[in-house]
């Protein structure tokens, strides 16, 4: 179950690819002038989950691919970058025709996506988005602008071949940095935080 739960949380990280200063074209990215730049790295720490890093092993016109190790084993996950929009492919099993959104900054609270696994459709809602530096991220020292997504996931949603566990998670991004933390609900209430360590994007 942890397994699942890194891989889950850390294909959120794996989704901050946006542009730090402008955002990023669909047909002339170059992904040095963003935060998928190859060689960016994030560290996370969370609880009852191990530190782990995670870094930009490729990015091929705006579909980057982030790798990090757990237990021993090499993964590797990928994000779809569009001029505002983050999106994944984990309710597709790795479908890359099939993206769903994750965040998009030119979004309002309220804001909604959805996507349908089998009979049941996982949610994503923009419950959050500030117009002031609101947020403390302990980890740049700063006070920044977030969005936040809530994703409601109906019981039995299957994930690579595993159950979820989760019936939650509260995403938080910024524009610059990208991916800021996770708050997961797991199916017996109980809660599980993935928040950033340290990363060299953006900064």
């Amino acid at each position: 179950m942890k397994k699942l739960f890194l891989f889950m949380l850390l294909t959120g990280l794996g989704l901050m690819m946006v542009s730090s200063c402008d955002k990023i074209s669909d047909l002339t990215l170059n992904p040095d002038e963003t935060v998928a730049k190859e060689g960016n790295y994030w560290i996370t720490q969370g609880s009852d989950i191990p530190n782990t890093t995670v870094t930009v092993s490729e990015n091929k016109k705006g579909v980057a691919t982030m790798s990090f190790s757990y237990n021993g084993e090499d993964y590797a996950i990928k994000a779809k970058v569009t001029k505002t929009k983050v999106q994944d492919f984990v309710y597709s099993n790795g479908d890359e025709d099939k993206p769903f959104t994750l965040v998009d900054f030119d979004a309002k609270v309220g804001d909604k996506w959805e996507y349908k696994v089998g009979t049941e459709t996982v949610v994503r809602e923009v419950v959050h988005k500030s117009t002031d530096d609101d947020y403390m991220v302990w980890a740049l020292g700063m006070m920044i602008k977030v969005s936040q997504v809530e994703e409601t996931i109906p019981e039995g949603i299957m994930v690579m071949g595993y159950p979820t566990g989760a019936k939650k998670i509260l995403w938080t991004f910024n524009h610059k940095f990208g991916w800021i933390g996770a708050e997961i609900t797991k199916r017996d209430d109980t809660m599980v935080y993935l928040g950033l360590n340290e990363t060299n994007a953006g900064l």
